[in-house]
């Protein structure tokens, strides 16, 4: 079959801009240089490194003091913004050992100031040395000195740079878990986000000034709203058929007496069941175009009972569960979770399985070893992200698009696409999320960079420094972990978001996994802080004052658009595998997806012809 035609696209409603950001967003908060961090150097002498307790991330640097100079230290930022900063200092006291007249500099825009501070007293704090200007970038700077009281050993560790300029929008976000309390019944919901109509009452979120909750309303196909596809509730709502979505919806968007509206995102994890009653209705194996499970290279099925992308029936209906969130309820965002596979074994469900093999003209079953069979199954989760995202533009173009992407290790080593396809998200299960960023196929980003300060804090700054560096047009959200870590580390894991990449580039904010486990107290037995002994700590070094949320200029002022459409076969059956190719202003080509779908994304408006063929 083959197919011809011509097409205008216009900038509608359901088109999206493609704009570079001039600046790096600047978040009005702090920049902190860790005697770890590219911005610290020893300009001179030797100076040691230990790792004890009190010390500002990893360990610091430590140096025998002298009646003359014979070493010095640098810590160099990175600002964000020219204007007034607070400079502080972090070193470990042990009293009497440490000088009294610790020499910092600070090199500003006006010049330079020396401040005296005695190491023996006030360690592991914050310890000020006043505000200075600074223009934006890296010409600011703060030197240490080992000329001190002799016979000591100074320290030199941690610099924070804090701007006193009002904060700028940023995303501020917390994971809501549905396993547990946070909303599954009304009083959880009004302590999470206020009772409607009560201007007094504005809920936990708002009262620490954040500004967004991404809550699990769909589990392992099991929902906490009435679904339009017949899913059904998940245990533990109260009553039974709570519409737990819509309590939080109301919530969340109450502005009585000036409460700040607070953003809604529907986390769902797509493909797991856990064999309930979704898993139940198509897993019969005789029946193909109704077995829905994926299965792994030995033959067994997932132990989850996941679903496998690679199923036409599967793509289809998870976007049909999207849509009927978008076009039945007020929500801010779609955010997916589990959008992967679970291992690099699985994808063999047989009607994936056919399908590649009538693509590629073979026959049997392809190992899993190979590069084409694994960037096939790339290709069936990355169709499930283009499809719901196009029908999402065509229905409703305000609902924001997203998911909580893997890291793991390797961290990546540079923040390239080469280094992308070294990590375990590409090799390993098959989640392509860089790729999906790059193309706009999300329009931000939250990728779980999840792990503990004390264990492998190298590992988040590079995962950090790349989402920094890998947002395109796109926001990119940093995900901390903070259930992995110690309260301090917690707080530590959230500051860094804003930090610069070396690149000198930003996030557009955080979301902290999670509202229900905050920090951790202890892993054996394991015990988690409570959200009400995290709270203030948040409030006071996070999120002092509200911002509201970045514009997504894609959204509010769009000029391209996008270009969506199916392929069927006479009589209406989906032509799998028919190539769609575009010319005019842009020229582009794709396979369709198993639906017959295909969808170009971020267009230049214009005269398009199209032609299909296969």
């Amino acid at each position: 079959m083959s197919c011809r035609q011509r097409s205008f696209l216009r900038s509608t409603s359901i088109i999206a801009v493609s704009l570079s950001l001039a600046a790096p967003t600047a978040f009005g908060a702090s920049v902190i240089v860790d005697n770890t961090d590219s911005g610290f150097s020893v300009l001179s002498g030797t100076w040691s490194t230990t790792s004890v307790t009190g010390q500002w991330g990893t360990d610091y640097r430590y140096k025998s003091t002298s009646s003359s100079v014979t070493g010095e230290v640098e810590w160099r930022p990175n600002l964000p913004e020219a204007g007034e900063h607070i400079v502080s200092v972090w070193y470990r006291s042990t009293g009497s050992s440490r000088p009294n007249n610790a020499r910092y500099t600070v090199h500003y825009s006006g010049g330079t100031a020396d401040v005296y501070v005695n190491q023996q007293i006030n360690g592991s704090v914050w310890v000020e040395l006043g505000t200075y200007s600074f223009t934006a970038g890296t010409t600011g700077r703060v030197t240490l000195v080992d000329q001190a009281q002799t016979s000591k050993t100074i320290v030199a560790d941690a610099v924070q740079f804090e701007s006193t300029e009002p904060p700028g929008p940023e995303y501020r976000a917390f994971w809501v878990d549905a396993w547990g309390a946070g909303l599954l019944n009304q009083d959880e919901v009004e302590l999470l986000l206020g009772e409607v109509g009560n201007p007094d009452s504005g809920g936990r979120i708002r009262d620490v000034n954040c500004n967004m909750v991404i809550v699990q309303v769909r589990r392992r196909a099991d929902v906490c709203y009435p679904s339009g596809m017949g899913e059904p509730y998940m245990s533990g709502l109260t009553p039974a058929d709570f519409n737990s979505l819509q309590a939080m919806i109301d919530a969340a968007h109450d502005t009585t007496g000036g409460k700040k509206r607070i953003e809604v995102h529907c986390w769902l994890v797509d493909f797991k069941t856990a064999k309930g009653l979704v898993y139940s209705q198509h897993s019969d194996p005789s029946d193909p175009d109704n077995y829905w499970p994926t299965r792994l290279e030995n033959g067994n099925e997932n132990g989850d009972g996941a679903f496998d992308p690679g199923h036409p029936r599967v793509l289809q209906y998870l976007t049909d569960v999207c849509m009927d969130l978008v076009n039945n309820f007020d929500i801010d965002g779609i955010h997916h979770d589990y959008i992967r596979f679970e291992g690099n074994t699985e994808g063999y469900n047989p009607t994936s399985v056919a399908r590649y093999n009538e693509r590629y003209g073979l026959t049997g079953q392809p190992s899993s070893s190979s590069e084409q069979f694994k960037q096939w199954r790339r290709d069936q989760v990355t169709a499930v992200v283009r499809k719901v995202h196009a029908n999402i533009q065509k229905s409703k173009p305000s609902v924001k698009h997203s998911g909580s992407f893997v890291t793991w290790n390797p961290s990546p080593t540079a923040s390239t696409r080469a280094a992308f396809m070294a990590t375990r998200p590409y090799y390993d299960v098959y989640s392509d999320w860089d790729s999906w960023v790059e193309e706009g196929l999300v329009d931000m980003a939250v990728p779980m960079t999840y792990y503990r300060e004390h264990e492998l804090p190298a590992d988040y700054v590079r995962w950090m420094n790349f989402e920094k560096d890998r947002k395109f047009n796109r926001h990119m959200i940093i995900g901390p972990g903070i259930y992995l870590n110690y309260l301090s580390n917690a707080i530590l894991h959230l500051q860094k978001t804003r930090e610069p990449s070396p690149a000198g580039n930003y996030a557009e904010g955080f979301s902290g996994y999670s509202y229900r486990s905050p920090y951790r107290i202890s892993s054996d037995p394991l015990v988690y802080g409570t959200w009400d002994d995290f709270a203030p700590l948040l409030e006071s070094d996070v999120t002092p004052t509200w911002v509201d949320i970045p514009e997504m200029p894609w959204k509010t002022a769009p000029t391209v658009g996008h270009m969506m459409g199916t392929i069927t076969h006479p009589g209406g059956a989906w032509a799998d595998h028919a190539t769609v190719s575009i010319t005019g202003p842009a020229s582009r080509s794709m396979y369709v997806d198993g639906t017959g779908s295909y969808a170009f994304i971020d267009l230049p408006t214009g005269l398009y012809t199209i032609t299909a063929s296969k």
